[in-house]
């Protein structure tokens, strides 16, 4: 059975402050958990959630989804709290009629994306959404992301999944997938609004524009992932991205050393 590292194994921690964000930047933080682990603090993950959030941690049915959740808005709480100077408890998230998470009194644009084992952030001065998916590549999988891609994507892009080898047509398929994911998240409007742009260039370069929104598209392959983040900076340059990676056993040291100065509840 697996088992999580004691945090006595990373001495020295030192104690992390918010980086700079300037208008023009972007900062990603991505955060790896291994989801058949259960570490012995999963429990108080809880009581930094508002009634809300806690209400719908319970409405899930299995554990793996509530671990998912719990950790993603511990992480969420965390680096804002840092940008902003407020206690994670205190921090209010408000929704806009299609989802989109705010931070209530605070203008900092966020966006929050999770799956199996990846829990991903993005903060910056501008709109944004960002979109993580964990890639199956089984032959129902590859199978299933063709349908999809003929029902939602434009034909172009469908034809374009039909052409890639049949190992890689669900890889192809999330690349799309995600990119216009994220791009509904900034707009605000979910995927009805991505939907409405037109083609994504093909092959999805690493960066591009499309409409007034800045793209950036990245495969983790080895691991399994796709990510895609969408921002408006209203030039044709692309912003400056920070990426910042985490994990669990260090994001709760962390959250330890915030509680033990009063910074915590």
């Amino acid at each position: 059975m697996k088992t999580f590292p004691s945090p006595s194994l990373l001495p020295g921690i030192e104690k992390w402050k918010a980086p700079i964000l300037s208008p023009a930047e972007i900062h990603l933080y991505l955060l790896r958990f291994d989801p058949e682990i259960e570490p012995p603090w999963v429990q108080e993950y809880r009581d930094i959630l508002s009634a809300e959030e806690r209400k719908s941690c319970d409405s899930m049915g299995s554990f793996d989804r509530r671990r998912e959740y719990l950790l993603s808005r511990l992480m969420a709480r965390f680096f804002l709290s840092g940008y902003t100077s407020q206690k994670m408890k205190s921090l209010t998230f408000t929704r806009s009629e299609y989802g989109k998470p705010f931070l209530q009194n605070f203008p900092l644009p966020f966006n929050l994306s999770h799956t199996q084992g990846l829990i991903a952030l993005a903060v910056g001065r501008m709109e944004l959404g960002v979109d993580i998916e964990k890639v199956e590549t089984t032959m129902e999988s590859e199978s299933r992301c063709q349908i999809l891609a003929r029902r939602f994507f434009t034909r172009e892009e469908s034809d374009f999944i039909e052409t890639l080898p049949q190992n890689e047509k669900s890889r192809g398929f999330f690349r799309l997938f995600t990119l216009k994911e994220a791009m509904g998240k900034a707009m605000g409007t979910g995927l009805k609004g991505a939907f409405t742009l037109g083609n994504i260039p093909l092959p999805p370069p690493e960066r591009f524009t499309i409409g007034r929104w800045n793209c950036y598209s990245k495969d983790f392959k080895a691991e399994g992932y796709t990510l895609a983040l969408a921002a408006e900076t209203g030039e044709e340059t692309f912003p400056l991205l920070q990426i910042f990676h985490w994990d669990e056993n260090s994001l709760w040291i962390q959250k330890q050393v915030l509680e033990h100065e009063c910074l915590y509840g």
